[in-house]
Protein backbone atom coordinates (compact mmCIF):
# COMPACT_ATOMS: atom_id res chain seq x y z
CA UNK A 1 0.00 0.00 0.00
CA UNK A 2 3.22 2.62 0.95
CA UNK A 3 4.44 1.95 -2.87
CA UNK A 4 0.72 2.34 -4.36
CA UNK A 5 1.02 5.78 -2.12
CA UNK A 6 4.49 6.77 -3.34
CA UNK A 7 3.87 6.35 -7.03
CA UNK A 8 0.92 8.60 -6.56
CA UNK A 9 2.79 10.86 -4.53
CA UNK A 10 5.16 11.00 -7.12
CA UNK A 11 2.25 11.76 -9.97
CA UNK A 12 0.58 14.56 -7.86
CA UNK A 13 4.38 16.10 -8.02
CA UNK A 14 4.82 15.53 -11.51
CA UNK A 15 1.59 17.58 -12.16
CA UNK A 16 2.06 20.42 -9.89
CA UNK A 17 5.33 20.66 -11.30
CA UNK A 18 4.15 20.93 -14.98
CA UNK A 19 1.57 23.01 -14.12
CA UNK A 20 3.72 25.67 -12.79
CA UNK A 21 6.54 25.34 -15.45
CA UNK A 22 3.31 25.95 -17.71
CA UNK A 23 2.82 29.54 -16.09
CA UNK A 24 6.09 30.78 -15.89
CA UNK A 25 7.35 29.56 -19.45
CA UNK A 26 4.57 27.60 -21.59
CA UNK A 27 6.05 24.54 -23.24
CA UNK A 28 10.15 24.91 -22.71
CA UNK A 29 8.49 25.33 -19.08
CA UNK A 30 6.68 22.15 -18.97
CA UNK A 31 9.62 20.34 -20.28
CA UNK A 32 12.18 21.98 -17.93
CA UNK A 33 10.46 21.12 -14.89
CA UNK A 34 9.64 17.29 -16.00
CA UNK A 35 13.60 16.75 -16.64
CA UNK A 36 13.72 18.59 -12.84
CA UNK A 37 11.22 16.14 -11.39
CA UNK A 38 13.34 13.22 -12.85
CA UNK A 39 16.24 14.33 -11.13
CA UNK A 40 14.62 15.32 -7.73
CA UNK A 41 12.67 12.07 -7.75
CA UNK A 42 15.43 9.64 -8.09
CA UNK A 43 17.31 11.52 -5.23
CA UNK A 44 13.46 11.21 -2.86
CA UNK A 45 13.04 7.36 -3.94
CA UNK A 46 16.80 6.65 -3.36
CA UNK A 47 16.66 8.23 -0.02
CA UNK A 48 13.37 6.17 0.91
CA UNK A 49 15.87 3.13 0.04
CA UNK A 50 18.08 4.47 1.92
CA UNK A 51 15.60 4.91 4.63
CA UNK A 52 13.89 1.05 4.10
CA UNK A 53 17.89 -0.24 4.70
CA UNK A 54 18.07 1.51 7.98
CA UNK A 55 14.74 -0.67 8.85
CA UNK A 56 16.76 -3.52 8.07
CA UNK A 57 15.93 -4.62 4.94
CA UNK A 58 18.20 -5.65 2.40
CA UNK A 59 19.33 -3.78 -0.62
CA UNK A 60 17.85 -6.49 -2.64
CA UNK A 61 14.34 -6.11 -1.41
CA UNK A 62 14.52 -2.67 -1.45
CA UNK A 63 15.28 -2.55 -5.47
CA UNK A 64 12.33 -3.82 -6.61
CA UNK A 65 10.51 -0.88 -5.10
CA UNK A 66 12.83 1.53 -5.94
CA UNK A 67 12.29 0.26 -9.57
CA UNK A 68 8.62 0.93 -9.26
CA UNK A 69 8.67 3.59 -6.95
CA UNK A 70 10.82 6.14 -9.20
CA UNK A 71 10.12 3.93 -12.79
CA UNK A 72 6.55 4.55 -13.15
CA UNK A 73 6.13 8.26 -12.25
CA UNK A 74 9.67 8.52 -14.64
CA UNK A 75 8.06 6.67 -17.38
CA UNK A 76 5.25 9.38 -17.25
CA UNK A 77 7.27 12.12 -17.35
CA UNK A 78 9.35 10.85 -20.18
CA UNK A 79 5.86 10.07 -21.71
CA UNK A 80 5.07 14.01 -21.44
CA UNK A 81 7.88 14.84 -22.53
CA UNK A 82 7.89 13.42 -25.52
CA UNK A 83 4.48 14.59 -26.34
CA UNK A 84 5.47 18.02 -25.68
CA UNK A 85 8.06 17.49 -28.09
CA UNK A 86 6.16 16.11 -30.93
CA UNK A 87 3.16 18.80 -30.24
CA UNK A 88 5.45 21.93 -31.05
Amino acid sequence: MRTLYTVLLGIIILLFLRFIGQTLHRHSGKKAMSYTFILLWFVATCWNMYNGMQQGYSALEESGFLLINFGVPALLACYLIYKDTRSK
